[in-house]
């Protein structure tokens, strides 16, 4: 055998066989099953499922600490207002105001 014959017989054989193969694999009988399996579909939609939560979650924890800030700083102006009103020396307050020195003091009519 020459080698050129060697040559052609080496490089034909897997070329042959690369499109026979190839062909064979788009013959109309043989689909590929393009639907993924069952288990693979219900994984994905329970950690699609589990993000939608998780962010459900994380959106009522800002608001509650949000509505948590808000009602602080309600009950600590109230505090501060409660203080305020206590240091009040009702006498003083009354004559500033153009009252009497003491609430039972004023003239009722009579």
């Amino acid at each position: 055998m020459s080698a050129v014959t060697l040559l052609a017989a080496g490089l034909t054989v897997p070329a042959a066989t690369f499109t026979g193969l190839w062909f064979w694999r788009l013959r109309p009988g043989r689909r590929a099953n393009l639907r993924p399996p069952t288990e693979a579909v219900l994984a994905h939609m329970a950690v699609h499922t589990y993000q939608e939560l998780l962010a459900q979650v994380e959106a009522l924890a800002r608001a509650f600490e949000d509505r948590d800030r808000r009602l602080a700083a309600q009950v600590s102006g109230i505090i501060e207002t409660a203080t305020k009103a206590a240091r009040i020396d009702p006498g003083a307050a009354a004559k500033r105001l153009g009252g009497q020195d003491s609430i039972g003091e004023g003239r009722h009519g009579g």
